[in-house]
């Protein structure tokens, strides 16, 4: 079989081992919150995707080996990336929480999801999910106190790169 051939069936299979390592994760983790677990499956099912590449790539030489398993990984990563924000955005979006409890009978009336989702239920949610993740956490008085972690991270990042290409002073104005 051709190396391209061999290349796209690895890349592609590591999507399903995703799915797969998620869905048994979701099962033993219960009551986890689930944008952890997504992280947890994208770590966990790097080694089982690194054993079946080696298992199919076992013939090559070793210096073509490691390049391809290294490509492998950044490919395997990529899809885990995009699998957590697909997740995530299921998981946080109004919309898509709505249109779930219409279909499944637990809103009827305009009025039932003006009052699910109130800006106090909203900030109540998200304060919620950003404890549950670890993200956030409250002091002896009540106030919520960053915890620091991958979300602060990403935050300051934010911060930084829109105040390096100016965004700051454009939205201002």
């Amino acid at each position: 079989m051709q190396i391209k051939w061999m290349l796209l069936g690895l890349a592609w299979a590591s999507l399903p081992l995703l799915l797969v390592v998620h869905g048994l994760l979701v099962r033993v983790l219960k009551g986890k919150s689930g944008q952890n677990v997504v992280l947890l499956a994208i770590l966990a099912g790097n080694l089982p995707f690194l054993a079946l590449s080696v298992w199919c790539l076992w013939p090559m030489r070793p210096q073509l080996l490691l390049p391809l398993l290294a490509y492998l990984l950044v490919v395997y990563q990529g899809f885990g990336y995009a699998y957590f924000h697909f997740y995530n955005m299921s998981e946080t979006a109004r919309r898509i929480r709505l249109l779930i409890l219409i279909y499944q009978g637990r809103l009827k009336r305009s009025e039932e999801a003006a009052s699910a989702y109130s800006p106090e239920e909203m900030v109540r949610n998200r304060l919620g999910r950003l404890t549950a993740m670890g993200q956030l956490t409250q002091n002896e008085v009540g106030r919520y106190v960053a915890k620091g972690g991958i979300l602060l991270f990403a935050a300051k990042m934010i911060a930084a790169y829109r105040q390096l290409l100016g965004l700051d002073d454009w939205c201002k104005s």
